[in-house]
């Protein structure tokens, strides 16, 4: 287990009268907690754009994926590399698992942890260091550092001595998937030649 810790969570919305107010300022337990990972989910929208009130703000445990069409926010700590690495599959498996991603997890990679999922993602790193590992390179992200991903086969590393902590929102990228070339075509040249 990653050593896992709650987490404050301060969210606004409106009172009675239409005034902005805090509505919620509570500790977040975390939601899962692997071998190889502890997943605090903070936010999940069932659907963008969404309303105020249609936020899931009671979650038990947690999933890696956000809803179809949908956003999830949540803190991701991870703990060095030599807690887990060398355990073999069978705890990479039932991490994934146990966030309802076992069929992301690309097991027949040589990489452990290699997984895709069907979002765009941002991740900042909050403290520690992270290296994500791609199918043709790797990058290593420092604390105030983030890394835009676009539904790419990816998996994290974390070679140092001490756990390390990211935010991660992901964004539901199904339609994307479903869109054909003309489309992503359209969307480059209305973003001036830039994909």
């Amino acid at each position: 287990m990653t050593e896992s810790t709650s987490t404050r969570r301060v969210v606004t919305g409106h009172d009675e009268s239409g005034h902005s107010t805090v509505v919620a300022d509570e500790r977040v337990p975390v939601g899962q907690d692997t071998a190889i990972c502890a997943i605090t989910d903070l936010l999940r929208l069932a659907e963008l754009p969404a309303a105020s009130g249609d936020v899931t703000l009671r979650m038990s445990g947690a999933r890696i994926e956000p809803p179809p069409r949908g956003l999830a926010a949540k803190l991701i700590r991870f703990p060095p590399d030599e807690h887990w690495l060398g355990s073999g599959g069978e705890q990479v498996r039932a991490a994934f698992a146990a966030v309802d991603g076992a069929e992301l997890h690309a097991e027949d990679e040589e990489i452990p942890g290699m997984h895709a999922t069907s979002t765009v993602d941002f991740a900042v790193v909050i403290d520690g260091e992270l290296t994500v590992l791609l199918e043709n390179t790797e990058t290593t992200l420092r604390p105030g550092e983030t890394l835009v991903q676009l539904a790419t086969k990816h998996a994290w590393r974390n070679r140092t001595d001490r756990h390390a902590t990211a935010l991660f929102v992901m964004c539901s990228a199904n339609e994307a998937n479903e869109t054909d070339e003309a489309n992503k075509v359209d969307r480059t040249e209305e973003n001036g030649g830039t994909p």
